[in-house]
């Protein structure tokens, strides 16, 4: 159970070192062009270069290790899934009735969204998992219950060659509900 909560994070890497690549790139042209009147930037540069490289080797290694687990299928199979659980999942922002101004979210709803997009479905072959970061305050987690209820119910006609057996269970900090296939 622990080894599906931590292995999806390796989905993450390649985006982290994609936005590394990019940024270190950009940062590299943008020095490029102020070299000239900087001299002080030239030292930056070959750090900026070096940066890039191991960012570039990083995201194929973990395209790599994906190809040979054979989980990439799987990681690409569980974006929309994923992108339905943030927006089931998520508090939005009220519209005032008067001035069809957005009302702020309150600090419990913020810490509850931010949860929320920590939480992912992980769509294999033969199982389903569902997994929900838990809150630490007290009232995001009562609103977390609440959603849970109505998220289960919405899972299983969405998802209706996978049966779940039981409710959301507790593992450290996260909700779990595991389905198999029919």
């Amino acid at each position: 159970m622990k080894e599906k909560i931590i292995n999806p994070f390796i989905m993450l890497l390649p985006a982290i070192f994609t936005l590394t690549l990019v940024a270190l790139g950009l940062i590299w042209l943008f020095l490029i062009q102020l070299t000239g009147p900087l001299a002080i930037l030239k030292i930056f540069l070959p750090i900026a270069r070096i940066a890039n490289v191991i960012s570039g080797i990083g995201f194929v290694v973990c395209l790599v290790v994906l190809l040979v687990k054979g989980n990439l299928k799987a990681y690409i199979r569980s974006i929309t899934p994923t992108i339905y659980l943030h927006d089931n999942l998520k508090v939005h922002a009220r519209v005032s009735d008067y001035k069809n101004d957005r009302q702020p979210l309150s600090s419990v709803e913020r810490e509850y969204n931010s949860c929320v997009f920590n939480s992912y479905i992980f769509l294999e072959e033969k199982t389903l998992t569902v997994v929900v970061t838990v809150p630490r305050g007290g009232e995001a987690q009562e609103i977390l219950k609440k959603r849970l209820v109505t998220l289960r119910k919405d899972l299983v006609p969405r998802f209706s060659n996978y049966s779940f057996d039981g409710e959301f269970e507790q593992v450290g900090g996260f909700m779990i509900l595991q389905g198999s296939r029919n």
